[in-house]
């Protein structure tokens, strides 16, 4: 792309549902896990800016509603230890950097890797702050993950939970039942404390759950002790059939039937979000499923927590301190008012350094 841009040369591109688009089938590409990004000064990174930074590529698991096109293999599209490492130091040397939002559809998605990164972090000279996303199932089947995490300066998760309906869990790929995944979560909490922010994921209008069980669900959510700090509600979208090879569907999007949907409109949609074609099924449709999920949300947002997954790292680029925002909830006026101030004042200073 940079060469088409600068030059002209020829680009290959293929088909895709917003129209053109570079494909790794025309430009593969084997060398990620030794492959490093170097911020440089032209990137006018903030002392002590918390950053992104990839640590690995692609999915291991099938969940049924996903349209991820990245599966992998256990193990591969790792970034390799030593790479990783040179990333972190080289950071923290130029920028002060000691925190990061880590980029990976699935941080502990085996047991090796959460091992072997934990032996990198642990050798760094500073102590280091992440967030990201992960699953409450491998954490049943390796529960020194939660400790091995913990101690590699986790601050707060992402965790697809999905459903707590046992015909939904098993129909899209969940692999424990309800009740073993609450106590998972009770686990967690208990080895994380208060130190860890945990986010569960929820989506309605999954094959076979009723409107009860979301209700039920949101009760649980608003028991006194639940582990989930805070939970974000979605309904189903169900990309429309494409004859493009090109176009990620979810395995539901691909035969819709055999999941218990039929398709009540022709909408191609984008793919993203709730852009997708409107459906049904023996317990709602997506108009219903769209209104549960806003009031599910708002039934359970009282006391959400500011400094989630997606947050927290932002608010430490911001120059607060844990305890600033530690307890602060979301609606919280006059945080946030000194928040967006921060960010103004930021963003000024950048964009005074770019037009210098």
């Amino acid at each position: 792309m940079a060469k088409h841009l600068r030059d002209g040369s020829s680009l290959k591109t293929q088909n895709s549902r917003t129209g053109q688009a570079i494909s790794e089938k025309d430009y593969p590409y084997s060398d990620y896990s030794t492959s490093r990004i170097e911020w440089s000064d032209e990137d006018f990174i903030f002392s002590g800016e918390h950053l992104p930074i990839e640590i690995s590529r692609g999915c291991i698991f099938r969940c049924n509603f996903c349209a991820n096109p990245a599966f992998k293999r256990k193990g591969e599209l790792d970034k390799e230890s030593k790479v990783l490492r040179y990333e972190l130091e080289r950071n923290y040397e130029r920028f002060k950097t000691t925190g990061y939002m880590f980029c990976d559809d699935t941080y502990n998605d085996t047991i090796a890797k959460v091992r072997e990164y934990h032996e990198v972090i642990s050798k760094l000279p500073f102590n280091l702050e992440w967030t990201g996303y992960g699953r409450a199932d491998a954490i049943k089947r390796h529960p020194e993950m939660a400790q091995l995490m913990a101690e590699s300066g986790l601050k707060a998760m992402l965790i697809g939970i999905e459903t707590l309906h046992p015909i939904a869990a098993k129909g899209v790929g969940k692999g424990l039942h309800p009740n073993v995944l609450k106590d998972t979560l009770y686990y967690m909490k208990d080895v994380w404390g208060d130190s860890v922010t945990i986010t569960g994921s929820f989506i309605v209008g999954l094959p076979g759950e009723p409107e009860e069980s979301i209700w039920e669900t949101v009760e649980w959510l608003n028991t006194k002790g639940c582990p989930v700090d805070e939970a974000i509600f979605s309904p189903l979208n169900i990309r429309a059939p494409t004859d493009n090879e090109n176009s990620p569907m979810s395995k539901i999007s691909m035969d819709p039937a055999r999941y218990g949907y039929s398709l009540i409109s022709s909408d191609l949609g984008k793919g993203i979000s709730s852009h997708g074609p409107a459906w049904e099924n023996e317990f709602m449709h997506k108009a219903r499923a769209e209104e549960l999920a806003r009031s599910a949300q708002q039934s359970c947002q009282d006391s959400q927590p500011i400094g989630n997954w997606a947050v927290y790292s932002r608010l430490r680029s911001l120059g607060y301190q844990e305890h600033e925002f530690k307890g602060k909830s979301s609606f919280d006026e006059n945080f946030l008012l000194d928040a967006q101030n921060r960010k103004d004042i930021m963003m000024q200073n950048y964009y005074n350094k770019l037009m210098e």
